[in-house]
């Protein structure tokens, strides 16, 4: 038996044998290799690892647990389990899990850690990565956590799973640096899980159960990034800065539920390269708010498409509106002005349909709400058109049943049909006539909204 109170110990090669180490609120140094197959008594002991080469660690219950080291510090494979009740640093140094199960209250990183092996899952409660330090799953391990992860430095998966299990307290994934993640599981039932910062996830993010807030942060979704199982009971929400973000290929075809966002595109014609957002912030549609969703869809060809277009939404998105009243509208300003595009609604499978668009446009958004009812102010009889024989001449003219309160009418013109330029205003006269003449327009399809 080795007993140290209150001392610091400094033991520069192994550590073998069967017997006891007893500590207390030590400070004990190897430089060697954690052979020993005795027990470790760790009180409240900070037990550190500083040698210059590779070093095998002892696979124990530890109190505090420091790599202060060159090279690498990996754990005995298939021994025991490693428990470290306070916190385990790597402040320099390498540390490498190997194949034993881990259950570590804290894990502060200011170098690296990486795995070795997929045998035995390792549980960490908080995550700790400074602006130096990196933490890499580059195998088929299983990684729990339960507690907050603060990464400022890099936090990266390339393989394996990154579980966000149940906890009592709220779970909250923050910080400045780098974070991207392969495979994620989110269980979480008793408690929150809330990301308030950028992650860009390059498999799949899959709900076991519960739900992910996004607080003012982006979630980018690779070609093969995936939301798996999301429904209304474990579903993404955000607030107004919020957004999930996706880039992908679309030729002739049908797509159901891209990336996992929840819209699916069946298109007659190729879209290349297409980028979709979704967001999470109402907008002010015909004097009512619009659902909380909507779609930023932004294909590389954008003339004369044929697509359909349906809008998937949740019961708890709907924001006081009809669901049986609802439509599809569009924004070509990014959202300070909306038009109604129509579509019909299954209220039964939470889905809006909107056939035969021909364009998305740049800046475009994609929302849904119902119509609030309003007593329009004209009732409108007529509206037309024609070229008269000089060709550079169009005299629109609309006829009016009934006017009140109406200040003015507003024409616009568009070559496209998409993009319209408001040309003049025609002052309310209180009269059932009005005409207006265009001058000096080209020969040409030309599109007119009063």
């Amino acid at each position: 038996k080795f007993i140290l109170n209150d001392k610091t110990a400094r033991i520069k090669g192994d550590w073998n044998g069967s017997g006891k180490v007893k500590l207390s609120t030590s400070q004990f140094y190897l430089g060697g290799n954690g052979n020993a197959d005795g027990t470790l008594l760790a009180g409240t002991s900070n037990f550190i690892y500083n040698g210059n080469q590779n070093q095998r660690i002892k696979v124990a219950n530890y109190y505090d647990l420091t790599i202060d080291k060159e090279n690498r510090a990996f754990t005995r494979a298939n021994t025991g389990q490693l428990i470290v009740k306070n916190e385990a640093k790597v402040k320099n140094g390498t540390l490498d899990f190997d194949s034993e199960q881990c259950y570590l209250n804290m894990l502060s990183v200011e170098d690296s850690v990486i795995f070795s092996s997929k045998y035995q899952e390792k549980i960490i409660r908080d995550l700790n990565i400074s602006s130096s330090g990196i933490f890499l799953l580059d195998y088929d391990e299983e990684v729990f956590i339960s507690g907050n992860i603060i990464c400022d430095g890099i936090l990266k998966s390339n393989k394996g799973i990154i579980h966000f299990s149940d906890s009592i307290n709220n779970q909250v994934l923050s910080g400045t640096g780098e974070i991207q993640l392969s495979k994620v599981k989110i269980s979480k039932k008793e408690s929150e899980l809330t990301f308030k910062t950028d992650v860009n996830i390059i498999d799949t993010l899959h709900f076991n159960s519960g739900s992910l807030k996004l607080n003012s942060s982006v979630v980018d979704l690779s070609n093969r990034g995936y939301i798996s199982n999301e429904t209304s009971s474990n579903s993404i929400s955000g607030n107004n800065e919020s957004l999930i973000r996706s880039h992908k290929s679309l030729e002739i075809g049908e797509y159901k539920n891209i990336n996992g966002l929840g819209v699916s595109l069946n298109t007659k014609t190729p879209l290349g390269q297409t980028k979709i957002n979704r967001g999470f912030k109402s907008h002010e549609l015909g004097g009512n708010e619009s659902i909380n969703k909507f779609y930023e869809i932004e294909p590389s060809f954008n003339i004369g498409l044929q697509v359909d277009l349906t809008f998937n939404y949740f019961d708890h998105e709907l924001n006081r509106n009809d669901e049986n009243e609802l439509k599809i509208w569009k924004s070509l300003n990014n959202g300070s002005n909306w038009l109604e595009r129509g579509g019909f609604v299954t209220p039964e499978n939470n889905q809006i349909q909107l056939n035969a668009i021909s364009s998305f446009s740049s800046f475009s958004l994609w929302s849904a709400g119902a119509n609030k009812t309003v007593t329009l102010p004209v009732k409108l009889f007529l509206f037309e058109g024609k070229r008269e024989e000089e060709e550079d001449l169009i005299k629109v003219k609309w006829v009016i049943l009934s006017e009140i309160n109406t200040k003015a009418y507003q024409l616009n013109l568009s070559f496209d049909g998409i993009h319209f330029d408001s040309l003049t205003t025609v002052t309310a006269e209180n009269i059932n006539n009005y005409e207006f003449n265009f001058q000096e327009i080209k020969n040409q399809i030309i599109y007119i909204e009063l």
